[in-house]
């Protein structure tokens, strides 16, 4: 289940600009390349209001797909 106190529409801006805060921590050397994908996936889905251990949950079902 997703909650948000945003609009549809104002989350996708938010998630926008994760993903490039996300790209410009890799550039920068502040992420490893190879934890950015995971990265991306657990910051989009506890922004959209799923819970930060559901959402490491979630993640570490998909490895490997």
């Amino acid at each position: 289940m997703f909650t948000a106190p945003l609009p549809a529409a104002a989350l996708a801006y938010v998630h926008e600009q994760q993903l490039f805060g996300l790209m410009e921590a890799v550039n920068d050397g502040a992420l490893d390349p190879a934890d950015a994908g995971r990265a991306a996936a657990a910051t989009a889905l506890i922004s959209a209001g799923v819970g930060a251990e559901r959402a490491r949950e979630i993640v570490a079902g998909l490895q490997g797909r």
